[in-house]
């Protein structure tokens, strides 16, 4: 652990010894000696896990609160989760700016945790919820909506069965329909018919 970023304070008094005890001298600063079983992000994990409980089935209303524990507390699946409620949060509210900020953080942080279907499966929801706020910024034939959708279908298929693959067909057909590329809007529809009846039978 490196305490050289903490500021010694009386608060450490505690930990034993005359005052000024807890701290040596290294050149011209003087840096507090902790117990080693104080990490960097402990007190982060433990608020979010105070918050999680004190709210219950409402914590997704504090959604961007818990995000920024959990990160600092280097829970990063967690963190990605609630980035991902917090972005669904704002398309409520039609915050879509706010939303694609909290989504496009997730999706960011997603790139550094190890390819498991977890984070597929997170990285999907991020998708189709980003996609909508994408639609209502940017407009149906957003350059940027042809490559998210996409991805979403390959998340789709690595995962095989998915009850987001109606949503990622809908999104993709509605981009080539107004693309005014029929041939491949009317393909996807023919899929979207297929894939849906199928999950009614």
């Amino acid at each position: 652990l490196d305490t050289g970023a903490l500021a010694p304070g009386p608060r450490l008094r505690h930990l034993g010894g005359p005052a000024g005890a807890g701290t040596q001298r290294t050149g011209r600063s003087h840096r507090p000696l902790l117990p080693p079983c104080v990490r960097p992000g402990d007190s982060h994990r433990r608020i979010a896990a105070r918050k999680e409980t004190a709210y219950g089935e409402r914590k997704r209303e504090i959604a961007a609160e818990l995000t920024v524990h959990f990160e600092k507390g280097r829970e990063l699946t967690r963190a990605v989760h609630y980035l991902g409620k917090a972005g669904e949060n704002a398309v409520r509210r039609r915050a879509h700016q706010e939303a694609i900020s909290h989504l496009t953080k997730g999706l960011d942080l997603l790139t550094i945790l190890p390819e498991t279907p977890e984070h597929a499966q997170q990285e999907l929801q991020l998708h189709l919820t980003l996609g909508t706020s994408l639609m209502a910024t940017k407009g149906y034939a957003a350059p940027e909506l042809e490559r998210l959708y996409a991805r979403a279908r390959e998340l789709c298929q690595q995962l095989k069965e998915t009850p987001q693959l109606p949503a990622v067909l809908g999104g993709l057909w509605v981009f080539y329909a107004t693309r005014a590329r029929l041939r491949t809007a009317r393909e996807l529809a023919e899929q979207y018919l297929t894939v849906a009846g199928t999950r009614q039978r």
